[in-house]
């Protein structure tokens, strides 16, 4: 990881282009760009450590981290993937708490890491700002939620059939895609299931007709089917 050499101008150029700022007046972005910096993080870099201190705000600019929690003697519970554009570390900052998980880049990223205390000095001032971060914690509260719903099933058919059912769009749509961010292994970890098992699973839906798999994307063909799944469970064997 290197620290990149950036003039203020840079920095605020940069953020700027982030949406995560658009509801941030000059003079707040200005207070945070005086203590940002740039960074470079190689391939395979571990840029957040379980366990550590994490006291900065981080935005991906370009590239992408995968992050995940470490089990001793297992295989490592994948919590999901950050991209272009999204943050990560909102929750350690304002808790001054230590990283409860640990984030690798997945490919040469570059990162905005802004100071944890001034970031929340801004935020603490203004109340747009503290809804906007309430929302964002909310909907990750939310999401983790929902992965603790789909662990909770009894099959690995059913834990396959809740994941997708989250991506049902609202309203009563038959068909949906959904697309696969990152590794299927990914998935199949954070789900509590053997990425084999992921896999066959997949394979015995497609077969039923209940979805198609193709590269990046699953599309769900018969979402009353999914959810009878999700709701009762059959295929014996999963």
């Amino acid at each position: 990881m290197r620290v990149l050499q950036t003039t203020q101008a840079q920095r605020l150029e940069t953020i700027g282009r982030l949406r995560y700022f658009e509801h941030w007046n000059a003079q707040q972005v200005a207070a945070i760009a005086a203590t940002a910096n740039i960074l470079a993080v190689d391939k395979g870099h571990e840029l957040v450590t379980r366990g550590k201190p994490l006291n900065s705000l981080y935005l991906v600019i370009t590239g992408e981290f995968r992050f995940f929690v470490p089990i001793p003697g297992g295989q490592a519970r994948s919590l999901g993937l950050v991209g272009e554009g999204r943050s990560f570390g909102e929750a350690c900052v304002e808790l001054a708490i230590n990283c409860p998980y640990s984030g690798v880049a997945t490919t040469n990223s570059h990162v905005l890491a802004i100071e944890g205390t001034a970031f929340k000095h801004e935020v603490h001032k203004s109340t747009r700002l503290l809804s906007q971060l309430l929302a964002l914690v909310a909907n990750r509260l939310m999401s983790v939620m929902n992965d603790l719903e789909t662990c909770a099933q009894h099959s690995s058919l059913q834990r396959v059939a809740c994941y997708l059912g989250q991506f049902q769009p609202p309203g009563d749509a038959s068909s949906y895609a959904v697309p696969i961010e990152g590794r299927k292994k990914d998935i199949a970890t954070r789900i509590g299931l053997t990425p084999e098992t992921f896999s066959r699973v997949l394979t015995t839906l497609e077969q039923n007709g209940t979805l198609s798999s193709k590269g990046k994307v699953i599309t769900v063909l018969d979402a009353a089917r999914l959810r009878q799944i999700y709701l009762n469970g059959c295929e014996p064997g999963y």
